[in-house]
């Protein structure tokens, strides 16, 4: 998430977390992360992320919100 945020040019601070654990991950696994901003609402940039298994199956999912840093 903070990856797509950052794309965006904005530098952000996390304000909210959730993890949602859908299916195990065991080491040497082929994942694919995928991070997407939902929304932005003057400082506050909602977020979202997946972790795919190489099936396509989702392992895990994250929403998050984001403050964007002030700059003085």
């Amino acid at each position: 998430m903070s990856k797509a945020i950052n794309s965006g040019g904005d530098e952000a601070f996390t304000a909210d977390l959730r993890i949602r654990f859908r299916r195990k991950v065991c080491v040497g696994d082929v994942v694919f992360v995928n991070g997407w901003v939902v929304s932005v609402e003057k400082r506050k940039i909602q977020a979202e992320a997946s972790i795919m298994s190489e099936e396509g199956e989702e392992r895990a999912h994250a929403w998050g919100v984001f403050l964007v840093a002030r700059h003085f």
